[in-house]
């Protein structure tokens, strides 16, 4: 619109002046020679064309004002019809208040992420509406019922998704594969989901049916938190055969466990009465399983070292070179050995350590000795290698 603006009052009448140049030009020219028929038709299609264009102009405006009105209807509309949806948003959020049924949590955990994906997806229809009022000259809309709702949104969707999370993960560690679990991530995710409970019973959310489902998630925690002694003890990385066999003696029948194993059967045995002494075991592994862990990371550490022999000038001899990763590598390793060795806990790995400990040594004493050999060569090669040297020595 504004640019047909500028058309009508600065472009048409700019061309007009140019015509009316060109009028006075062709008067000129006419007195001095005639003109054919096609230049005649081309000067009339020329002069009569600022009447013409304006008939199309008046059309164009004709047509973009019928376009406006209908894009502005359009839009009236479609604000009318979010309203009733920001209205609809409304009314389903304010019904979470009656949901109190933990067992329908995955349910309404998929109906309120739906909600918060269409309240998000509110965010560009608003920005959309806004832009369009801006081209029609019109106040900027703002829509405050979106970020209400929102906000009075997000207290379930906590609530729902930490019930769920909850249910899910106490299913996994009750009746899944034993020797899966990790204490300490166990742990880690128990304290994390009862914290969150506590926010939401601390707060936001008041009405008593979203309460009751926030005490019963918390109560279930409580009690799960109950058997973490004896989880830490038998969910232990570190655990071998050896550590089940100590345990089976103590409590005198078989609790080593194998693939269909889970947590749920383990706590039926009634263990905690044992907890001391199977604690024992579980820390004696637990050390055991650091220093393995070490050892292999001992091991691991020399997969990337290389041995670098390089070619000598011209003499067809190779050097050692670049050993200092090596040495300091070696020197590390002993000292890190030698600790290992003289911990309480090493028995089941001693005969590997010992073993590691004098490759170490071996390999230590090899490259000092290669580089003393190595050291007096490089001494020696230049002076025998001279000219005067190699004629002597076949008279010496």
């Amino acid at each position: 619109m504004e640019y047909m603006e500028k058309v009508k009052t600065e472009e048409i009448p700019s061309l007009i002046q140019e015509l009316e140049e060109a009028k006075r030009r062709l008067i000129y020219v006419i007195n001095l020679s005639t003109l054919t028929e096609e230049h005649i038709q081309m000067n009339n299609i020329t002069f009569t064309w600022p009447q013409r264009i304006l008939d199309v102009m008046e059309k164009h405006n004709q047509l973009l004002g019928v376009a406006r009105e209908k894009s502005e209807a359009s839009l009236r509309e479609r604000r009318t019809k979010f309203l009733s949806e920001l209205d609809e948003f409304a009314q389903q959020v304010d019904e979470l208040k009656d949901v109190g049924d933990l067992d329908e949590m995955p349910f309404y955990v998929k109906k309120v992420t739906a909600l918060y994906k269409q309240l998000q997806g509110a965010g560009d229809t608003i920005a959309t509406f806004n832009k369009e009022e801006a081209l029609f000259g019109w106040n900027i809309t703002v829509y405050p019922q979106r970020k209400q709702v929102l906000s009075a949104l997000e207290p379930y969707q906590a609530l729902y998704t930490t019930a769920v999370n909850f249910q899910k993960s106490y299913k996994k560690w009750m009746d899944g594969n034993l020797l899966e679990l990790d204490a300490e991530q166990i742990e880690s995710e128990v304290d994390s989901l009862k914290r969150e409970i506590y926010r939401l019973l601390g707060g936001l959310v008041q009405a008593a049916a979203p309460q009751n489902i926030a005490k019963q998630v918390k109560e279930k925690i409580d009690e799960f938190m109950l058997n973490l002694p004896i989880i830490n003890v038998i969910c232990n990385h570190g655990m071998r055969d050896r550590h089940w066999t100590k345990m089976s003696a103590i409590c005198e029948f078989d609790i080593k466990p194998d693939s269909t194993t889970s947590l749920r059967k383990m706590l039926k045995l009634n263990l905690e009465q044992w907890l001391q002494p199977f604690q024992e075991v579980s820390d004696s592994a637990s050390k055991e399983y650091t220093l393995e862990k070490n050892m292999n990371k001992m091991f691991n550490e020399w997969e990337t070292i290389e041995f670098n022999c390089l070619p000598y000038r011209e003499t067809g001899t190779y050097i050692l070179a670049a050993v200092d990763e090596a040495q300091q590598l070696l020197d590390d390793q002993i000292v890190k050995t030698q600790s290992m060795r003289g911990s309480p806990f090493i028995k089941p790995f001693e005969q590997e350590i010992k073993e590691w400990e004098r490759k170490l040594l071996r390999t230590q004493e090899t490259i000092d000795e290669w580089l003393k050999v190595q050291a007096t060569w490089l001494y020696l090669e230049p002076i025998f290698g001279s000219e005067d040297i190699m004629n002597q020595m076949p008279e010496e």
